[in-house]
């Protein structure tokens, strides 16, 4: 059921982000059709991706905002997002004091999604697919006097066929957001950077190479 044929000539390094590429594409269809700005917090893998989507799809303007500032302009440079803090007045200048309506929370951390909220205008909606650790402590008349919409997002439903589709139209952007390619024997200080948000880039591509001489 998972498994889909691609075009024989396709990079393997973007056709590793296939599934990446489809729970992004469930998060950005998750959000209500809307005019104005949207606003992806965390540019890891799926927060940047969605950056990517949105950038091609939305009339909008797509903001990003990460605490990890050279990935953040890395997904800015390849998707032609704005990058702003999570601070009202400095996304209200980005916006030229246009609501903000839309956002994709991608971090999984409270603290960033407790600023999120502040600085999404009433009506909003928030399209949920960072994974959390920890509970949320919301005062919930806050989601019902300011209309505030939460979008569970998990993983993905039927997008994998689309986004296999859109990888070779992708295929430039998705190869400048790769991190970097590994061998099994670095995974463990892959880790370890990735732990001390040193990673400039999205995705790792691990080469799975045969041992010389070895029949598999």
């Amino acid at each position: 059921r998972l498994l889909h044929v691609i075009d024989a000539g396709l990079d393997e390094r973007v056709a590793a982000m296939a599934e990446p590429l489809a729970v992004a594409l469930h998060a950005v269809r998750r959000l209500p059709k809307t005019v104005g700005s949207v606003l992806v917090v965390g540019c890891g893998p799926i927060g940047g991706l969605a950056a990517l989507l949105l950038s091609r799809t939305f009339a909008g303007t797509v903001l990003v905002a990460d605490r990890n500032q050279a990935r953040c302009a890395r997904v800015a440079r390849v998707t032609g997002a704005t990058i702003v803090d999570l601070d009202r007045d400095a996304i209200a200048a980005a916006i030229a004091n246009a609501p903000l309506l839309a956002a994709v929370e991608a971090t999984g951390s409270i603290a960033a999604f407790n600023q999120l909220l502040g600085v999404l205008d009433p009506g909003g909606a928030v399209a949920m697919v960072g994974i959390f650790h920890g509970r949320l402590d919301i005062d919930p008349n806050l989601l019902v006097e300011r209309e505030i919409a939460l979008l569970g997002c998990h993983a993905f439903a039927d997008e994998l066929p689309d986004a296999v589709r859109m990888l070779g139209e992708l295929s430039e952007p998705l190869l400048a957001l790769v991190d970097r390619e590994i061998g099994l024997d670095d995974i463990p200080a892959a880790y370890e950077r990735l732990l001390a948000g040193k990673s400039d880039g999205l995705k790792t591509i691990i080469r799975m190479r045969q041992p010389a001489g070895k029949d598999f």
